[in-house]
């Protein structure tokens, strides 16, 4: 009677495990099937686009014509107050061009900073900047 009441024993603990195993299983498979479906219903509520890097064609008429500008010998040569003005009167006709929305001058800093039109930031500087800054 004990061999029989052994093989009962061993047959149900293998029974046991199988269930164990398969129930760890289906609990992993369910908790992934959430998180995914999750994930898929966040990303589709909170999609966005990619971001759009601008191309260099859109900003290249505007570096043109301000580095046109100081590096010429004629700005070069002017007062700092003189390359202001100058700076100022170029933004102002790329601003009315529709080339840039707008533009800030720091007198603290010396430094123009614009808004390319499709938003990206630029900047030009009256005065060179310290090489030891960086």
């Amino acid at each position: 009677m004990k061999v029989y009441d052994k093989e009962i024993y061993t047959k149900q603990e293998n029974i046991k495990t199988t269930a164990i195993i398969i129930l760890v299983f289906l609990i992993g498979f369910v908790a992934g099937y959430f998180a995914n479906s999750f994930n898929n219903s966040y990303n589709t509520k909170n999609e966005t686009k990619e971001p759009v890097i601008p191309s260099v064609s859109e900003t290249i008429y505007v570096d043109t014509t301000i580095n046109n500008l100081i590096t010429s010998s004629n700005y070069t040569n002017m007062p700092i107050e003189e390359q202001q003005i100058a700076v100022t009167k170029l933004l102002n006709i790329l601003k009315k061009e529709g080339e840039i929305k707008s533009y800030n001058y720091s007198e603290d800093n010396k430094l123009f900073s614009f808004t390319y039109k499709n938003g990206t930031l630029g900047g030009v500087t009256l005065e060179d900047i310290d090489p030891e800054l960086n």
